[in-house]
């Protein structure tokens, strides 16, 4: 069997390719823990973005510069590539505190920054309910300002990107390792903000 139901083809087909693949993973995670050791490619966040008549806007060429070419379409209907498929950390100071994983990071980052819900701003949200056991509701109505303060605290923050689509096997892109590389990002980093309790 090459992949499952939705045809999402699997990394490895024998146990003997398995090392090689988590080889390939840890390779990339050594990698990422060195950029951030070194400082490099460690933005502040808001530096990612213009704000220009009430409108946030990335900063493309910054983006560019720093992390390479974009790898991925933000709608179906673009000829251009304009988002990043990939990995983020968000780093307090120099120190990271949270890893995601998105088809669109360029956007998943102006959420998190701008978002003004739950389900967009959602580590602003993690850090409001864990600190003040703030509830979804509250923090959707923005009750006693509470959601201004922690997604401007996010907003604080440096960002890393890590772009990336997966393996390429016999011609086709897999998923199954940034998946895996967010989890293991996490472990290695030990980032504060990350849980892999499921709901």
């Amino acid at each position: 069997m090459k992949g499952n139901f939705k045809h999402e083809i699997f990394p490895y087909h024998d146990k003997s390719a398995e090392l090689g693949y988590i080889k390939k993973l840890i390779y990339r995670v050594n990698s990422i823990e060195e950029d951030i050791h070194n400082g490099q490619l460690c933005i502040p966040f808001t530096n990612l973005f213009n704000l220009k008549n009430g409108k946030v806007r990335p900063d493309r060429t910054l983006l560019e510069d720093t992390y390479g070419p974009f790898n991925s379409k933000s709608t179906t209907s673009r000829k251009n590539n304009n988002e990043y498929e990939g990995l983020y950390i968000f780093l307090e100071e120099r120190t990271p505190v949270y890893t995601g994983i998105s088809r669109g990071v360029v956007l998943r980052l102006r959420n998190h920054g701008w978002g003004n819900r739950t389900n967009l701003a959602t580590l602003a949200y993690l850090m409001a309910n864990t600190e003040q056991d703030i509830k979804s509701k509250q923090f959707n109505a923005n009750s006693k300002n509470i959601q201004d303060y922690y997604v401007q605290k996010v907003r604080g923050f440096n960002v890393y990107i890590y772009p990336y689509v997966g393996e390429n096997i016999d011609g086709k892109d897999e998923y199954y390792s940034i998946q895996l590389l967010e989890v293991m990002v996490a472990l290695r980093l030990k980032t504060r903000w990350n849980t892999f309790k499921t709901h």
